[in-house]
């Protein structure tokens, strides 16, 4: 089985007025309309599974009829 990392992007802002970043605030860009946010860069995410199981999974899995 292929298994194929799952990327994901989005805008990373920073304010300069309130030193706070769109990673650390869910409150930037500010929704009402004044922010001084802009956009400074690129967020991005990448989920890669790990195949190997643990010894705790593969009891899960034994215990689970798996």
């Amino acid at each position: 089985m292929e298994i194929k990392p799952i990327v994901e992007e989005a805008d990373f802002y920073y304010c300069p007025r309130c030193k706070e970043n769109s990673i650390n605030s869910e409150n930037v860009p500010c929704p009402r309309g004044s922010c001084e946010a802009r956009i400074d860069g690129t967020i991005v995410t990448t989920i890669v599974v790990n195949p190997e199981l643990s010894e705790e999974q593969k009891q899960w899995n034994k215990e689970n009829y798996r």
